[in-house]
C-alpha cells in the first residue's frame, strides 16, 4: 500500500488517531498529560471537531474523533472561535487585519480579501490533518522548550483508522481506547485513570462528559439526548460487559489464538488489536467495501475485493487491511 491515508466522504467522520513517541520514550508524565489534553481540547474548540473520548499514555496517545465537514461561519462565530484559541494580543492583531481588509473591500466594492482571509481559517477546521498535525507540534515546542531539547517529539507521522458512523463500530473502539490502562495494568478499573475520557468524565471533566453522553446515546439508539446521570451508568456497563477483564480467562485467550478459534468482544478487547490502528477502515463489510470502491486506484488490480474479516474474532468486523503479523495479542 501507497502512504496515502484514508479519508470519509460523509458529511461527519470519525476516526482512530494515534501516535507513539520517538524511540519509544515514555515522556508523559501528569504535567505533559495535562498540557497535552489542555491543548488538545483548544484546537477540538477551534477547528470544530469533536473528541468523543481518548486516552494519553506515558509514550502514545488515542483519540476517537469526530470531524464533521467545515460549513460557513458567520464572522461573528468565528472570532469567537479566535478568541477562545489564540492568545489576546494575537486575537486583537487578526481583529485589526480582519477591519484593514474590510475597508479595503468596502472601498473596492468586493469581498475577496474577506473572502480570502476567512477561507485561511476554514482550511483548518474540519479537518483530521490540521488537527493532529497541531496538536503534534505545539505539544512538541512546548515539550523541547520546557525540557531544553530539540528535534521532533513523535516518531513517525500519526496512524489514523477511518471509523464506521455506526453505533457497533464507534462504541467498540470508544471501549478499546478508555481500557488502554487496564491494558497496561495500570489501574483494574478506567475510571480511576483520570487521562482517558471515561475516567475524566467520572472525575467532572465537562468535555469528556459531552463526548461520553454522545456514546451512550448511540448505545440508547434513540435521538433523545442523555444527561450525565444516565449516560455514566449506560456507559459503566458498556464498558464492563465488553471487556473491563474481570473474570477473564487470560489463558483461554491465549488458547483461542493459538487454536485460530474465535473472542468474544469481550476478550477482544482485553488484547492488543493492531486491526483498531492499522486496518485503515473498520466496520461492517458493506461500509469497508465502499471506502475500497471509492479508493480503487490505491490498490493492485489483482484485488478484487477491500473488506476483510477481523480474525479471531465473534463479532461481524471488516477492515481494510488484512493483517497477518501479530494481528491480535492475548493480554499479559
Amino acid at each position: 500500500m501507497s502512504r496515502r491515508r484514508i479519508l470519509g466522504s460523509g458529511d461527519v467522520n470519525y476516526y482512530h488517531v494515534m501516535s507513539r513517541v520517538t524511540r519509544g520514550l515514555f515522556i508523559f508524565g501528569d504535567v505533559e498529560k495535562r498540557y497535552f489534553r489542555w491543548l488538545m481540547r483548544r484546537l477540538e474548540r477551534f477547528m470544530g471537531v469533536k473528541v468523543l473520548t481518548y486516552c494519553i499514555m506515558s509514550n502514545h496517545f488515542h483519540i476517537l474523533l469526530e470531524v464533521p465537514e467545515c460549513d460557513w461561519l458567520s464572522d461573528e462565530e468565528l472570532f469567537d472561535r479566535i478568541n477562545g484559541y489564540y492568545s489576546p494580543l494575537k486575537a486583537e492583531r487578526i481583529r485589526s487585519d480582519y477591519e484593514r481588509l474590510r475597508a479595503l473591500d468596502e472601498e473596492a466594492g468586493t469581498e475577496e480579501g474577506l473572502n480570502a482571509w476567512r477561507q485561511r481559517f476554514f482550511n483548518r477546521m474540519g479537518s483530521l490533518s490540521h488537527f493532529t498535525k497541531d496538536l503534534k507540534e505545539f505539544f512538541s515546542k512546548w515539550y523541547n522548550q520546557r525540557t531544553d531539547q530539540k528535534g521532533t517529539v513523535w516518531a513517525k507521522r500519526f496512524k489514523s483508522v477511518l471509523v464506521e458512523g455506526s453505533d457497533e463500530a464507534l462504541l467498540t473502539m470508544a471501549a478499546y481506547i478508555d481500557l488502554n490502562p487496564v491494558r497496561a495494568k495500570m489501574v483494574k478499573d478506567p475510571k480511576d485513570y483520570r487521562f482517558c475520557g471515561y475516567g475524566e468524565a467520572m472525575g467532572g471533566g465537562i468535555d469528556s462528559r459531552e463526548g461520553i453522553c454522545a456514546l451512550a446515546q448511540m448505545i440508547r439508539r434513540d435521538d433523545q439526548s442523555v444527561d450525565w446521570e444516565t449516560a455514566q451508568s449506560i456507559y459503566r456497563v458498556h464498558l464492563f460487559a465488553e471487556g473491563d477483564g474481570s473474570g477473564m480467562d487470560a489463558e483461554r485467550v491465549k488458547e483461542v489464538l493459538e487454536s485460530r478459534g474465535k473472542l468474544s468482544k469481550g476478550e477482544l478487547l482485553r488484547c492488543q488489536v493492531r486491526y483498531f490502528r492499522d486496518g485503515v477502515a473498520i466496520g461492517s463489510k458493506a461500509f469497508v467495501e465502499k471506502v475500497f470502491e471509492m479508493n480503487r486506484d490505491w490498490f493492485g488490480s489483482r484485488r478484487k475485493t477491500g473488506a476483510r474479516k477481523i480474525r479471531y474474532s465473534s463479532e461481524p468486523f471488516y477492515c481494510l487491511r488484512d493483517l497477518q503479523k501479530e494481528a491480535i495479542r492475548a493480554p499479559i
